[in-house]
């Protein structure tokens, strides 16, 4: 629709109209503010629905027959209880591993079928360990060339013959002669 075209004496017309509809619908449609009462007056009576009471259970007990025996089971026999839950898994036990940094491996004995290990701690003198043999929580699994294999709980660790290091000063001289 367009406005522009239209005299001004007929915009203020239809102006005028809408207006007188809508003071029209607004005294036709009650106001939710006259419910509302800011009065001190009397509270609106509210009434409490009538609840029935319980019957006598006694009365029950004639259809327990039902429940021993129930209909829509075809041998009547009741329904079976069901498996009680299983018992929580106990937790693991919580292992707690020595540091393996304060334990230096020195060497080891190979002679047939013989293993050993030989350990110094940090703190005290050298122990002598063999296969299945535990060290702070550790479990020695194996004695080889090149060290020690070590497992605890779900992890696992070796101790390593540590390698000698050549500090010596080459002779350049000895080289020329």
């Amino acid at each position: 629709m367009n406005w522009h075209g239209w005299p001004h004496s007929t915009k203020i017309l239809a102006l005028a109209l809408v207006a007188g509809i809508a003071a029209a619908v607004s005294v036709m449609i009650p106001s939710p503010l006259s419910y509302m009462s800011l009065s001190s007056g009397n509270a609106p009576d509210v009434k409490v629905p009538n609840i029935p009471k319980a019957r006598d259970p006694g009365a029950l007990t004639k259809y327990a027959s039902i429940a021993e025996r129930p209909l829509f089971n075809s041998d009547r026999k009741p329904d079976p209880l069901p498996p009680p839950p299983a018992p929580p898994a106990p937790p693991k036990p919580q292992i707690v591993l020595g540091d393996l940094n304060q334990l230096k491996l020195v060497g080891v004995i190979l002679s047939g079928d013989n293993r050993i290990a030989l350990v110094r701690r940090a703190s005290a003198g050298t122990l002598t360990l063999r296969v299945g043999d535990t060290l702070d929580g550790w479990k020695i699994e194996k004695i080889d060339a090149q060290g020690v294999g070590l497992s605890g709980g779900d992890r696992q660790d070796a101790l390593r013959i540590p390698k000698a290091e050549n500090r010596a000063v080459p002779n350049v001289h000895a080289q020329s002669e």
